[in-house]
């Protein structure tokens, strides 16, 4: 089990070996690796007869949010699975994640499309949960980027290869994302609602050269909390 700290935020990724050990509700994820990068592909899990609320397709253009049983998710148990836990309870109650990810699934256009940086598996499996949408996995890439130059030429190369980005169940292919006006932002998150795509803060820095794109604005790092009721 490994622990990380979020500002505020504790959380804690364990390992799932036995699928019947999942509970309604559960954020979990899946390991995988795209371009040289780890990752982990993410979906909240609405009971063994649903199976798993995924955002995710064949590419950026197709993702939508639906629902996949567990060895389409978890590629036939071939990819690791872990379950996301917040020991200090910074979530929402399990049944009301479930209902937050039913809602999506039942009506998908009230999720933005997808976005690398700013609307990924992970923003929705998150907004979701604690009622905030945010990606771990994007604010530790901006970091390293700015303690490392030489990561952002990495990612820079990655993108302008991969020349989309796109996250289908238990596999990602990282790419060049657009954003919202202003590019990506590291800030504070303020509050939300399921289904609205924005959230408020202060800005931070630019993450390289984004372009435009249909989704707001969001902005990450402080960790507030939000609302998820329907909008």
């Amino acid at each position: 089990m490994s622990v990380q700290q979020y500002h505020n935020i504790v959380i804690e990724s364990e390992n799932v070996t036995d699928y019947r050990s999942l509970k309604r509700g559960d954020q979990i994820a899946v390991e995988g690796v795209g371009f040289g990068i780890e990752y982990y592909h993410h979906g909240i899990f609405l009971g063994h007869e649903k199976g798993i609320a995924d955002f995710g397709g064949a590419n950026a253009a197709d993702a939508k949010v639906k629902c996949v049983d567990i060895l389409q998710f978890s590629d036939f148990g071939r990819r690791r699975l872990v379950r996301i836990n917040y020991p200090n309870g910074d979530c929402l109650p399990p049944e009301i994640a479930a209902q937050n990810a039913e809602k999506l699934v039942a009506d998908p256009q009230r999720w933005g499309p997808y976005d690398l940086l700013k609307n990924n598996c992970e923003h929705f499996a998150t907004k979701c949960k604690t009622g905030i949408a945010v990606s771990r996995q994007v604010i530790e890439t901006i970091r390293d980027c700015l303690l490392n130059p030489l990561q952002l030429l990495k990612y820079a190369v990655i993108s302008s290869s991969a020349g989309g980005s796109s996250c289908s169940s238990g596999s990602c292919s990282l790419g060049s994302a657009s954003s919202g006006s202003g590019g990506f932002e590291l800030g504070s998150i303020g509050s939300g609602s399921i289904g609205s795509g924005s959230s408020t803060g202060s800005s931070g820095c630019a993450f390289g050269s984004a372009g435009s794109g249909s989704i707001g604005s969001r902005v990450f790092g402080s960790l507030g909390k939000g609302s998820t009721g329907s909008r």
